[in-house]
């Protein structure tokens, strides 16, 4: 038996299939799980705290890029305030939404620190290292979710919770 209390988990794919399914297996455990999926009228069902849950982890995710930013920015030589960069933030983020990959998110973070008078070679500096730093994030935090995963993979008696794991990664 595993406990998961006082853990989230965030299941993409949530609405069918194995997301759904690892969705339970992750719940009966005990832990919290945000969903994510593309069939809105299946997570039409989810409790509002769950809803509330992802907005509340969407708001810090981009209030981590802006701070991460900042320093970045920092870093490069620029001035650049976390009020301008939360804004720029959820302003490029809305955009890349829109457009192929995140080149129109920092298209626009480019024209957002050169209309604030930062010069354009440090501006592309800035954003070129704020990539790197996001590079090396993501790779620690695949990592880090592959050292828990074996771990929770080891500690586990449950053929099913096991199976169904191991078709996410």
């Amino acid at each position: 038996n595993i406990d998961l209390s006082g853990r989230v988990a965030l299941v993409t794919g949530a609405s069918s299939g194995l997301g759904s399914q690892f969705a339970k297996t992750l719940a009966k455990a005990g832990a919290g799980v945000v969903l994510a999926g593309r069939r809105v009228e299946r997570l039409k069902a989810l409790p509002a705290s769950t809803i509330m849950l992802g907005l509340a982890i969407s708001l810090l995710q981009i209030a981590a890029l802006a701070y991460r930013w900042v320093r970045v920015n920092q870093f490069a030589g620029g001035g650049l305030s976390l009020k301008s960069a939360l804004h720029c933030t959820f302003a490029s983020q809305l955009i890349s939404q829109g457009l192929p990959a995140s080149i129109g998110g920092d298209a626009l973070r480019l024209w957002w620190l050169t209309r604030l008078a930062i010069p354009l070679p440090r501006a592309v500096l800035s954003i070129l290292l704020d990539r790197i730093a996001g590079f090396f994030a993501l790779i620690v935090l695949c990592c880090v979710s592959v050292a828990l995963l074996a771990g929770l993979l080891i500690h586990t008696d449950h053929i099913v919770g096991t199976a169904v794991a191991i078709g996410t990664i």
